[in-house]
């Protein structure tokens, strides 16, 4: 049986994109997978929302700064292709999800992606309260969809994971109590194991913690 919990599946995302028709569809996918990015982009920000003032960063812009961030080449891969079917979509509202523009984010896909997209159909097969295919090939092109959004999700939210966890694991990457997303650096002494109290001030709001008490590990 595959291993439900690695994929990160977001079930309710799921049965709420099978609610949509093809132009809702394409719209929502990309709205959630640009919150996902956001979010994966702040763990390496002190103040993200001066990425989102007025003169913010459009979603390719995103795109490429998390790809200059170290994201693997083929998140940044799906990410610019989603971003292109979405502009499809939105300035020609006669556009359909077909073979041909389903099957080029298909593509975008590693071998080993698409591996991981089959672990993911797998689960959502067995699921699945209706018989469907055991092949994703053979899904009709909106279901493919769905099922390549919900893995791009799925793998996005794995790295956002990853990266908090290699946050967390560090001596010197601290978030600040006052919730502004503010990383804080711990002096290259500091004992985890033994904490000595040293006061430590926020980066953004300047105010004095015992950063043993007043500061939570990522």
């Amino acid at each position: 049986m595959p291993d439900q919990k690695k994929y990160k599946i977001d079930y309710k995302f799921h049965k709420i994109l099978q609610r949509e028709d093809d132009l809702g569809l394409v719209i929502r996918v990309h709205i959630s997978i640009e919150q996902q990015l956001n979010e994966f982009l702040s763990l390496f920000c002190c103040d993200f929302n001066a990425l989102e003032g007025q003169e913010k960063l459009s979603y390719f812009q995103k795109v490429c700064l998390a790809e200059a961030l170290g994201v693997v080449p083929e998140y940044s891969r799906l990410l610019k292709v989603l971003g292109k079917l979405r502009n499809n979509f939105a300035h020609k509202p006669n556009v359909e999800l077909t073979v041909s523009n389903v099957s080029g984010l298909y593509e975008a896909f590693s071998s080993d992606g698409k591996k991981i997209l089959q672990g993911v159909y797998d689960v959502l097969r067995k699921k699945a309260k209706s018989e469907v295919p055991k092949s994703f090939k053979k899904l009709p092109p909106k279901d493919k969809f769905i099922l390549l959004a919900v893995t791009i999700q799925s793998r996005l939210r794995v790295a956002i994971g990853q990266k908090k966890d290699s946050l967390g694991s560090g001596e010197l990457t601290y978030r600040c109590e006052c919730g502004k997303n503010n990383l804080v650096e711990l002096p290259s002494n500091y004992n985890k194991e033994s904490p000595e109290a040293i006061a430590w001030s926020c980066l953004q709001c300047e105010k004095e913690y015992q950063f043993e008490f007043s500061f939570t590990k990522i």
